[in-house]
């Protein structure tokens, strides 16, 4: 009670609305998590470090949700195609499309995210930005399966199904599965559609002569956009490696590293009523700092002995 009244007589000069605010840190003690409350407030420039580092790794995130989306998508239409040959029973049309449509989008959409957080970061003129459209040009360039399934996905969207050809053949020599799946891409069905195909990418239909395997399709277009999220983070890095380093020697000066850092705020009414009324807000410092490297570490991108 001589605690509270101090407490409030130290406060005193504050209106009811105004906010009280603390840095706080969790810290692990005996296997348990404890907020303790610090005796100081953060300064604007401390908070600034907080708020910095937060976007940078809100940045990284994003870049790694896009990217994880896709390779769902891509697990999706392979479960979907062992679980047939496991069963061995037949597929239906529009499930096995509707797994390859949503592939298709999800990789589009991660491109045009990269392409839209980089141009928002440093501008469509900056080096940062024309690396990754450079990088974009030479996976097209190199790779028939990323350029059709970069088209492919417009075509859906105004003809429909892609995949049009589904063959189950019952084997019975792998114990694993009862049969063998494959799905096709009809070509003279792609030729003959209608749709108005880029010049270069309808030469390169009617010079095949099989249909196209999706199963290949696929592979091909996954190894295409495991390069293009590479030097994604390849370019986050060469942008931002050397701010990251500097915001963690500066987070250093505040608080140990085990411990993660918090801002609790309570206002004066509540306040009054119990010390322990307060909101706790997570701040992203050190800990994230260290995830970002940590991810980059397993694409090989760093190493970890050298970042610490």
């Amino acid at each position: 009670m001589a605690n509270e009244r101090r407490n409030q007589e130290i406060n005193g000069y504050l209106k009811n609305d105004n906010v009280i605010e603390r840095f706080a840190l969790l810290k692990l003690k005996n296997g348990e998590k404890q907020l303790e409350i610090q005796n100081y407030n953060l300064s604007e420039e401390e908070k600034e470090l907080f708020y910095e580092t937060s976007r940078y790794y809100s940045d990284f995130k994003k870049i790694n949700q896009m990217y994880d989306i896709f390779l769902e998508d891509v697990a999706n239409i392979i479960n979907y195609t062992q679980k047939i040959e496991k069963d061995g029973r037949e597929g239906e049309e529009y499930l096995v499309n509707y797994y390859f449509i949503h592939l298709l989008s999800s990789a589009k959409l991660f491109i045009t995210y990269i392409e839209n957080q980089f141009k928002e970061r440093w501008s469509e003129g900056s080096k940062y930005f024309r690396d990754w459209k450079n990088k974009t040009h030479e996976v097209y360039d190199n790779s028939f399966s990323y350029r059709f399934c970069y088209h492919l996905r417009n075509f859906t969207q105004h003809k429909g199904f892609a995949i049009t050809k589904m063959d189950l053949n019952i084997d019975g020599g792998n114990p694993n599965k009862k049969a063998t799946y494959d799905i096709y891409i009809d070509i003279n069905a792609m030729i003959n559609s209608g749709y108005k195909w880029k010049k270069n990418i309808l030469k390169e239909l009617e010079s095949l002569t099989e249909d196209i395997d999706v199963k290949n399709l696929i592979q091909g277009f996954y190894d295409s956009i495991v390069k293009l999220y590479i030097s994604a983070n390849e370019i986050y890095l060469s942008a931002n490696n050397e701010r990251l380093k500097e915001l963690k020697k500066e987070l250093d000066k505040i608080y140990d590293s085990p411990d993660i850092p918090h801002i609790t705020k309570v206002n004066k009414k509540g306040f009054k009523k119990s010390s322990q009324s307060y909101e706790s807000i997570e701040l992203n410092g050190k800990r994230e700092i260290d995830k970002i490297y940590v991810e980059l570490s397993k694409i090989n991108l760093v190493n970890l002995k050298y970042v610490q």
